[in-house]
């Protein structure tokens, strides 16, 4: 009888057809309000974000601004595009036309401020017309696929991972800062297997190949510097036994570290603590400058470089 009393009564009861009917609802009504308290989209030119997140750094250009130069520079890439399939369907066909027509190169940069396409395409296209010349790639054309990157948001790796998704792209140039070039470089190991090729990516652990294996990287990371100059002082006879003078300049570049999330503007001050590191350790006479932005650089040390480097027992390393 216990029991019995427990069982609510048949009008409390919600039936299965019922429940079928409700269920519809209530998951679209949370989906909704959960979208609502997560928002981080753009809208209105503003990014909406939730309120307990720290504040973005100030934005030199407007949202406005920065898809308005996006466009521009789109533009003008696919005339050059289309360019170079013209001329790749006048080649005679060389041994990779049968495995690919049309490379999908993808480029993630900005396109206003430092490190912008403007600065970066035209290598790029030159680089491009130089293969496009190889007898082996004839037949062969290459597309640049320009992906925007907003410098004062550093999580474009969205805008990757959307090509990466779509089979928009072969291969991958950047992007430059390391916390969305992990993120890309990570799930296309993964996933994907479209290669990556950065300039930048100076965090030692992006060396891991399990988790970061189609990337790869053209410069040193920050753990190479030691034998990048460790080898140069050797080979040119600068000895710490000899007791040659060494000076370290380094600039915290103060305005692009406020222009931008993450560590990018902090790369000068983060190699020069490896550098220093390895000086100190192998007992050189160390000087270390530390200034806060390039024209401190100019105004202050380096106009009077000439008098100061005269002597031939001063070496001088810039970051």
């Amino acid at each position: 009888m216990w029991l019995f009393s427990q069982i609510p009564s048949s009008s409390n009861i919600i039936t299965f057809k019922t429940w079928n009917f409700l269920f519809p609802h209530v998951t679209t009504t949370l989906i909704l309000i959960l979208l609502i308290q997560i928002s981080g989209s753009v809208h209105s030119g503003q990014i909406c974000k939730p309120p307990d997140s720290p504040n973005l750094p100030e934005r030199k250009y407007k949202l406005q601004e920065l898809h308005s130069a996006f466009k521009h520079v789109t533009a003008k890439s696919n005339l050059i595009n289309e360019k170079r399939l013209k001329q790749s369907r006048l080649q005679p066909k060389g041994s990779n036309a049968r495995y690919i027509t049309n490379v999908h190169l993808g480029v993630q940069l900005g396109p206003l401020g430092p490190d912008n396409f403007a600065q970066v395409l035209p290598a790029i296209d030159l680089a491009l017309e130089d293969i496009q010349a190889f007898p082996a790639f004839g037949g062969v054309s290459f597309t640049t696929v320009l992906i925007l990157y907003i410098d004062a948001l550093a999580c474009d790796a969205l805008a990757l991972l959307t090509q990466l998704n779509s089979n928009g792209v072969n291969v991958i140039f950047g992007p430059l800062n390391d916390f969305t070039l992990a993120n890309a470089a990570r799930f296309s190991t993964a996933m994907y297997n479209v290669p990556i090729v950065a300039p930048a990516g100076f965090a030692h652990q992006l060396s891991d190949k399990l988790e970061y294996g189609m990337l790869t990287r053209v410069l040193f990371t920050y753990s190479d510097l030691e034998w990048v100059f460790g080898n140069t002082l050797k080979h040119y006879g600068w000895l710490p036994d000899q007791q040659t003078p060494i000076a370290i300049v380094t600039t915290r570049n103060v305005r692009r570290r406020e222009g931008v999330v993450g560590h990018t503007g902090m790369a000068g001050v983060f190699q020069h603590l490896i550098l220093q590191k390895f000086l100190v350790k192998a007992a050189y006479k160390l000087l270390s400058v530390t200034l806060d932005d390039e024209f401190d650089v100019t105004d202050r040390f380096l106009k009077r470089l000439p008098d100061s480097a005269r002597s031939k027992s001063s070496i001088v390393l810039c970051l």
